[in-house]
């Protein structure tokens, strides 16, 4: 497994989640979570988001357009529906 993929806090998943990018200089490093503001422009509730192992970073408020992006892709790849 590469370094950046993290497992899924269910017990039973072997899903990861999209590493959030950080733009930082002429190259993007790996974040430390998604914004609150991402994961909402995503459709997501932070309950949601936690049950389904993304990390969030409270402490960010900005909202980058690749990670909300690499999030509704990463939904769409495992098949999430809104309940």
């Amino acid at each position: 497994m590469p370094y950046y993929e993290r497992r899924s806090t269910k017990a039973n998943s072997k899903e990861t989640t999209p590493p959030p990018l950080w733009r930082h200089r002429p190259r993007l490093r790996i974040g430390r979570g998604l914004s609150i503001p991402e994961i909402k422009e995503a459709g997501l509730s932070i309950e949601e988001a936690r049950r389904l192992g993304i990390r969030i970073d409270k402490r960010r408020k900005t909202k980058w357009e690749w990670n909300v992006e690499a999030l509704r892709k990463f939904l769409g790849e495992i098949g999430y529906k809104k309940q």
